[in-house]
């Protein structure tokens, strides 16, 4: 015998049952911030203008983990081909993970001590403390580091997963630059830890290592020069949400000239993950649907 879906009260659990799989749907899009998309491992990205985006912050810290959203929709919008992020944790005295010896020397270098987290930069110089972290306030600070003329190209090549990349400087057009160095940081991303500040809990960006810098003596050989980092690989980490990062800072005004960011693979893109997720829950929310039919012989 057929049920009619507008009998026996089909109607109403058969809508109940579509918005309970819509809801689990959108938790389901939203669970995880970023997505990794990854390519080959062994191309090499050359970067031409893109903004180091420095952020001291801490899993303790309330006001770091509020800005957390704008700080997403800063990558959102500029990407790995205009931003380089990294986040660099700091215990003070309570309780977090990801802190690093190095990342602490890091804040020492900017003084960050004596002003408080949380603190951003855009190229060691653009400080939007005191501005406000809103969207308005970062997008400024990067848009005037974009403005400014680049004297050199960074390029990456390498498969993190094998602890070690080849980084390429060049110089393309005069300058007299002094006391330069180039700097490193591996960072991770989609990192869980809840300590009640932050947004879900996610932690984007964080520096998990700095391997040594290297001092860059002008004028460089024609092609450039090429420096090789290997670096140990932490089981803890997830490889494939890993990024290394390179940028050539002058050590005396602290200005970053050049950055390049690279992904697990080749270059990594973040993406809301509704562009992996959603397919699934679509066909989990179809097969839901035809068994709600094939039970109820509707």
């Amino acid at each position: 015998m057929m049920i009619s879906i507008n009998g026996s009260g089909l109607m109403p659990r058969l809508r109940g049952a579509i918005a309970v799989i819509l809801a689990l749907a959108t938790l389901t899009v939203v669970a995880l911030p970023y997505n990794i998309v990854t390519g080959s491992g062994q191309n090499m990205r050359i970067t031409q203008n893109v903004v180091l985006f420095e952020k001291f912050t801490g899993t303790w810290c309330s006001p770091c983990g509020a800005i957390s959203p704008n700080v997403s929709k800063i990558w959102e919008f500029y990407g790995s081909t205009k931003l380089a992020i990294v986040e660099y944790h700091l215990v003070w005295g309570r309780t977090d993970p990801y802190e690093i010896p190095a990342g602490v020397t890091r804040s020492n270098y900017y003084n960050v001590g004596s002003i408080g987290i949380p603190y951003i930069l855009t190229d060691g110089t653009y400080v939007t403390y005191g501005k406000g972290y809103n969207y308005t306030s970062m997008s400024e600070a990067i848009n005037q580091s974009l403005a400014v003329t680049r004297h050199f190209e960074i390029g990456i090549s390498g498969d993190l997963a094998s602890g070690s990349v080849t980084v390429h400087i060049s110089q393309i057009s005069p300058t007299t630059a002094t006391d330069l160095r180039l700097r490193y940081a591996i960072v991770e991303s989609n990192l869980i830890y809840h300590a009640g500040t932050s947004p879900g809990g996610w932690y984007n960006h964080t520096v998990r290592a700095i391997p040594a810098e290297d001092i860059i003596t002008l004028p460089l050989p024609v092609g450039g020069s090429d420096f090789v980092k290997t670096f140990t690989l932490s089981p803890s980490w997830v490889t494939q949400n890993l990024s290394f990062v390179a940028f050539l800072q002058n050590d005396s005004s602290k200005q970053v000239l050049q950055s390049c960011f690279y992904g697990y693979g080749a270059a990594t893109v973040y993406e809301f993950n509704a562009v992996l997720l959603f397919p699934g829950a679509v066909f989990v929310a179809i097969v839901s649907l035809i068994a709600f039919r094939r039970k109820n012989n509707i």
